[in-house]
Parts: C-alpha cells; structure tokens; sequence
C-alpha cells in the first residue's frame, strides 16, 4: 500500500467519528428520493445508497494525493438510481436539481466516448441539501455533507457489471478483436435503451386509444384490449353476475386466465377476430352463456367463480342448440373441446 498522506489520520478520524452522521443520513436521503421519485411518477428498477468503506476511503486518500480534510472527499456517501428507461435519467437529473442544491455535474455520455465505454453512459451529481430542506431540524447536521448521486438505466448497469466481471482493467489491457465485439454490443445496447422508449412510447398511445369502451369495440383482439373490454363492459358484468346468482361462490378476477387458456387464440379459430364481434355474440347468446355458465358451475363445484372464464362459457355455448341442457359428460366435452382451440389453425379469413 501507498505511504500514508500528510493528512490521512486526520479525515480518517473525522470519518470515524461521524460515521453514525453519515449512516442516518443516508436511510433519510434514500427515504428522501424514494418518495421523490414516486411523486414525479418515474419507474425505476432499483435505489440504493452507500456509505464507503473506511478502508475504500482510505486508498482513496492515498492514491489521489489531494485530500486535506473529509469535505472535500464528495463521494463519502453515494446513491445509485437505476431506472428503466433512458428518457427518465434526464427526468431524474430534473428532479434531483430542484430538491437539492447542485454542486457538480459530470455527464458521461457515449458521444463524448469510444463505443465500448456504454456501461460508463451514465449521470454523476456532486450535490447537497438545499438550504430549504436543511431548515427542517431532522436534515440540518446535513447542511454540510456533499453526496454523490448516479444515475443510469438498467441496461447500462448490466452493461457495466459485466463489463467489471471480464476483468480488465482498461482499454490497452484489450486486444483488438475483442474491443470490435464489445463496441458492436455498446452499440446494440444503446440502441435497445432508445428502443424500449419508443416501445413504451407505443404502448402509452395504444393504451390511451382504447380507454373509451366505444374505441376497444373497434379494436382488434389481443391480451390488452380483451383484458380493457372484459373490465369495462357492462354486458360483461351483467352475464357474470347472472351466471353467479345463487351459486354461492366468490368471484375471482385472474387476468392471467386469458394468457394461461391462450383466449386470443381460441377466438380467433372461431373466426371472432375484433372486439365487437365478441360483444355482439355476448349480447346475442347472453341467455345461453348464463344457462352453461350456471350447469358447468353446479357440475364442477370450483372454489371460485373467475370473472375472465366468460369467454370460455361463449365459446363452449356456441355448440349448443336454443334450449338444449346438456348432461355432465357433454358438458365435460364442449369444455374440453373449448381448452383444445388454441392448438389448432384459426380459421382462415
């Protein structure tokens, strides 16, 4: 190890004694941002907040050659925000600037960069508590602690793990043709990162387009807009209820049926591809549905009644004549041919 600087056993002392300082303010600075973050409706994918090392610390001191006193050490205390998407680092960045006072900015983003320094395409502040928030008694020992936030996306973050885990050091320690390898997948990543942004982008305007049940009418079938006709129509709400009048069951509401039953697929065998086709069958079979849907509970006894089974009561009630009353044994058939749907060819349009 390096000789000891001039003034080591003077930061490390302060460090040591406040040490208990720096761990309450950091449970307080990720409580802090936690609740930040949720209010400004940004998803991320993890925070965390550290304090360094006492022998971290340490080796800082000596290998930087600087360092006089702890204050001007600005990365005692560290946080990481990782979010899930690249548009919302700069959303973070905003946010932080307007609860605490900024000190420093250090931007490391890849244009400034080689290619294989993605993992490195992330946002460090040097920042403190605002003078507003250090009024407050429970922040005012903070006033002169500066901390050191990260920011970056998840794909950056792996970027970067994996990127530590290969084990060098830096770039000259890398030979050519795996400098190549890695920039082509720098490059594949940040264009994932700009992708899924766009993908959201798409995914925000369709959900936005089928919010009014007069729109999902003219949408096609798919998991999103069965799962938005399911819980907003009315006719829907109506069957069940009819279907479960007196059988003494509690309702169950399991989305995931749609997807385990593969119930896009099924309807699109019976040629029942847009929303409004599966609402004008409901409508027109409205009395045969609630008859199997009430045979097939009082055969099966289930432990519950799942509000998403009426698509599989239309399908199966499809096979039936006006009026008739199956037995149990063709009820287990219209059933099991119901679950087989989805492993033959929709039908042809």
């Amino acid at each position: 190890m390096d000789a000891p600087e001039p003034f080591e056993a003077q930061i490390m002392a302060e460090f040591a004694q406040r040490r208990e300082l720096f761990a309450h303010m950091a449970k307080d600075l990720q409580d802090i941002l936690l609740t930040l973050i949720a209010r400004e409706g940004v998803s991320i994918s993890n925070l965390s907040v550290r304090i360094k090392g006492e022998e971290t610390l340490r080796r800082k001191v000596r290998f930087k050659h600087k360092y006089t006193r702890l204050a001007e050490i600005t990365d005692v205390i560290g946080c990481r925000i990782i979010t899930l998407f690249e548009d919302d680092v700069d959303r973070v960045r905003d946010l932080i600037s307007r609860e605490f006072d900024v000190l420093e900015v250090v931007e490391r983003r890849r244009k400034h960069q080689e290619a294989v320094d993605f993992g490195y395409n992330s946002l460090h502040l040097i920042v403190r508590f605002s003078g507003a928030r250090v009024q407050l008694a429970e922040y005012q020992a903070y006033g002169d602690i500066p901390f050191e936030i990260q920011i970056r996306t998840v794909l950056q973050h792996a970027w970067a793990e994996i990127e530590h885990g290969l084990g060098y050091k830096n770039d000259f320690e890398i030979p050519r043709i795996v400098r190549r390898r890695l920039s082509r997948l720098s490059a594949a990543l940040e264009l994932l990162d700009e992708e899924f942004c766009n993908v959201r982008d798409e995914v925000d305007r369709y959900n936005h387009s089928i919010d009014r049940i007069e729109r999902v009418l003219k949408t096609d079938i798919n998991l999103t807009s069965l799962r938005r006709y399911l819980d907003t129509s009315e006719t829907v709400r109506e069957i069940n209820a009819a279907i479960a009048e007196g059988q003494g069951l509690p309702m169950t509401f399991d989305p995931e049926f749609l997807v385990r039953q593969k119930v896009p697929q099924k309807l699109a065998f019976q040629g029942i591809r847009y929303i409004h086709e599966l609402d004008e069958l409901l409508r027109a079979q409205r009395e045969r549905i609630i008859s199997f849907g009430r045979l097939w509970l009082r055969a099966r006894r289930p432990d519950g009644f799942n509000y998403y089974a009426i698509v599989h009561f239309a399908l199966a009630g499809l096979a039936l004549s006006e009026g008739e009353v199956p037995d149990e044994g063709q009820l287990k058939m219209l059933m099991e041919s119901v679950y087989r749907l989805a492993e033959r060819k929709p039908a042809s349009e």
